[in-house]
C-alpha cells in the first residue's frame, strides 16, 4: 500500500524538483556504462554480456547447509528466478510505445538521483542499461514505467510499476508461496517474550538487515527482458531501457523468491542454536559490538532500567491470552531466531558469552548462504549483512528495541507506537472528515491496510478493520 505509484504522464513536467546532492562521480561514469555495454553486446550478445556484468553472483555454493530448500538455492543461483507470463509476447510497436510513453512523472523529478542511482546499480552488476534501438532487439521485451518514492528522514526509494504495464497481473504463479512466512513476525515474536520463563533474565532483542535486500537474488537470463523499465531523459535524449538482472522492486515475485535464502538462513541458524553450535569469531563482531556496552546484565526493575512506559505504550498482551498462549512458560533460556522479508531478528536470554555466540551463529549462517564480501569483487559490492544498520546499534543486544516499526521495551513490557507513526495515524484520520459519506475502494483499502498495522497500539481494535 506504501509503494502504489499512479499512472505515469506521457507529458513531462516543465519544473523539476531538485533532489539531494549525490555523489558525482557515479553520475558522470553513466554514459561510461551505457557507451561499454552497448558495445558489448553488439559483440557478445545479450546472454554472455548479462554472463560477463553479474560474475559469480550473491549466492554461495551452499556446502555447509542442510536444508530443504537447498535444492532451489541452487537453481536460484545458477537459473535465476524465472519471470512466467501468461500472455504473448509484446509486438514491436507496443515496447516502443511504451518506451516513447516514459517513466513515472516522479522519476523526472528526481532524475539526478536515478542517474546516481542507476550508475551505483550497473556497477554493483544489478541492472543493464541499454540504448533504446539495443534494447528493441531483444526477445520477449516489455517496458515499465520506473518511479521514486520519497521517504521521510531517508534517501528516496527507486521502484518499477510492473503493475501499470500488466507484469504484476499476467505473472504466473510458480514462486514458492511456503517461503513467505514473515507475515506473522510481529505476532511470534511477543509470543516468545512473553512465554520466555523469567527466572532467565529479560528478554534481549537484536536485528541484521541485509544490505541490497533484493538486489542478491538473479533473475533467469531469458526472462530479464520482460522486466525492462522505460528510464527518464532529457528531451531531444536517446532513449534508454533499463534491464534488471536481479529481483526489481515492484515485481509480485520478487519478495517470496528473496525470501528463500532469507528464511533458510533463518531455520538453519535456529537449528544451530538448538545443537549449541558454538562457531568461532566472525569479522564483523567488532562492528556489531560496538554498540553492545550498554547492554550488561539489565536490571530487572522498570523503573530502575531507565525504561519506564510513556503515556502512549501499550502493555504486552498476558500469557493467558488466547492469541498469545496458554499461560505457560518455556522451561528453558529463550534463544532463537525469526525474519521479515530482509529483516533477521534475535531473541535471547542469558549472559554476554551467550547472546555473542548466538550473533555469530546468525552472522555465520548468512555467509553461509549469501556470499561475503572479498578482494576480487566489483567495486560496487556490498557486504551482505548491512555495515550502516550495525554501526547505528541495530546488531547490538537490548532490552529495548525498535523492531518491525514497534518499540519494543522487555523490561517493562510494553509496545510503543514510534512518533513518527503516530504523526502518520492522526494524518490518516484527518484525511476522513466527519462529513465524508463516500470513498474510492482504493483509497478505503488503503486507510484499512494503515489502521490493521497499528492496531496493537490501538485499545480495543482487536477485531475491528476486518
Amino acid at each position: 500500500k506504501d509503494t502504489h505509484l499512479p499512472p505515469p504522464k506521457r507529458l513531462r513536467p516543465t519544473a523539476v524538483t531538485a533532489p539531494p546532492q549525490t555523489p558525482a562521480s557515479n553520475t558522470a561514469n553513466l554514459g561510461k556504462f551505457i557507451a561499454r555495454d552497448a558495445e558489448l553486446f553488439q559483440q557478445l550478445g545479450f546472454e554472455k554480456l548479462v554472463e560477463l556484468r553479474r560474475g559469480r553472483g550473491d549466492l554461495t555454493d551452499f556446502t555447509k547447509i542442510t536444508h530443504k530448500a537447498k535444492r532451489l538455492l541452487q537453481h536460484l543461483k545458477t537459473r535465476g528466478a524465472p519471470v512466467p507470463l501468461a500472455t504473448p509476447p509484446w509486438s514491436a510497436e507496443r515496447c516502443k510505445e511504451a518506451i516513447e510513453r516514459g517513466p513515472h512523472h516522479s522519476a523526472y523529478e528526481h532524475q539526478d538521483f536515478l542517474q546516481t542511482e542507476i550508475a551505483s546499480m550497473i556497477e554493483a552488476a544489478q541492472w543493464l542499461l541499454l540504448p533504446a534501438d539495443l534494447a528493441l532487439q531483444l526477445p520477449n521485451l516489455r517496458v515499465s514505467p520506473m518511479g521514486v518514492i520519497p521517504q521521510p528522514s531517508r534517501r528516496p526509494r527507486t521502484i518499477v510499476d510492473y503493475t501499470w504495464a500488466g507484469i504484476n497481473a499476467e505473472t504466473l504463479d510458480w514462486h514458492p508461496k511456503e517461503a513467505m512466512q514473515f507475515g506473522r513476525a510481529l505476532q511470534r515474536m511477543l509470543q516468545d517474550i512473553v512465554q520466555a520463563d523469567p527466572r532467565f533474565g529479560p528478554v534481549y532483542l537484536m536485528k541484521v538487515d541485509i544490505a541490497d535486500g533484493f538486489y542478491r537474488v538473479a533473475v533467469n537470463v531469458h526472462d530479464i527482458p520482460k522486466l525492462g523499465v522505460a528510464f527518464p531523459v532529457q528531451p531531444g535524449e536517446q532513449p534508454l531501457v533499463a534491464l534488471p538482472l536481479t529481483l526489481p522492486m515492484g515485481w509480485q515475485s520478487s519478495p517470496p523468491y528473496f525470501c528463500v535464502p532469507t528464511e533458510t538462513i533463518t531455520d538453519v541458524a535456529n537449528t544451530r542454536v538448538l545443537r549449541h553450535r558454538n562457531p568461532g569469531p566472525h569479522h564483523l563482531d567488532t562492528v556489531a559490538d560496538a554498540q553492545s556496552e550498554t547492554i550488561a546484565a539489565a536490571p530487572l526493575d522498570p523503573i530502575a532500567s531507565g525504561h519506564s512506559p510513556t503515556k502512549v505504550a501499550v502493555k504486552l498482551p498476558t500469557q493467558r491470552d488466547p492469541m498469545i498462549g496458554d499461560g505457560t512458560h518455556h522451561h528453558r533460556k529463550l534463544g532463537k531466531f525469526d525474519v521479515f522479508i530482509d529483516n533477521f531478528i534475535g531473541l535471547a536470554q542469558g549472559n554476554r558469552e551467550r547472546l555473542q555466540r548466538l550473533q555469530r551463529i546468525l552472522f555465520h549462517t548468512i555467509d553461509d548462504v549469501f556470499r561475503p564480501l572479498d578482494a576480487d569483487d566489483v567495486p560496487g559490492r556490498q557486504e551482505p549483512i548491512s555495515i550502516k544498520k550495525l554501526k547505528q546499534g541495530d546488531g547490538a543486544w537490548d532490552t529495548r528495541k525498535l523492531i518491525l516499526g514497534w518499540m519494543i521495551d522487555t523490561v517493562t513490557m510494553t509496545l510503543e507506537l514510534p512518533e513518527r507513526r503516530r504523526i502518520r495515524l492522526r494524518e490518516l484520520l484527518d484525511t476522513l472528515p466527519p462529513t465524508l459519506h463516500r470513498i474510492s475502494v482504493k483509497r478505503w483499502q488503503q486507510i484499512l491496510g494503515e489502521l490493521r498495522s497499528m492496531v496493537p497500539a490501538i485499545p480495543g481494535a482487536r477485531g475491528l478493520f476486518s
